[in-house]
């Protein structure tokens, strides 16, 4: 089923960013992103903030299909500093990003 927000082959996501060992100082932060999947790549742009820290700019993602393990997506952010992410699936409910 085509989501009206974004269409046909089209993504919804929350993202969110958070401190880990070594970067102890990052603040929690959540952001909206829209995206789609095509020929293998999925592409997430970020549309709102949900949660803004201040200081800190919504960014883009993109992966290419998972091998191996399907429940886990590794990709690359693109800008503000940020490599690489990786996210794992733990439910098959999908919720949309608050507006």
């Amino acid at each position: 089923m085509s989501d009206p927000e974004v269409g046909e082959g089209g993504l919804r996501a929350t993202v969110i960013f958070y401190p880990k060992d070594g970067n102890a100082g990052s603040p929690l932060g959540k952001y909206a992103s829209k995206g789609s999947f095509t020929s293998n790549t999925f592409v997430l742009n970020g549309d709102y903030w949900i949660d803004d820290p201040g200081g800190y700019v919504m960014t883009d993602l993109t992966a290419s299909a998972p091998e191996g393990d399907p429940l886990v997506l590794k990709g690359n952010v693109d800008g503000a500093g940020c490599k690489q992410f990786e996210v794992t699936k733990v439910s098959k409910e999908a919720t949309p990003p608050p507006l």
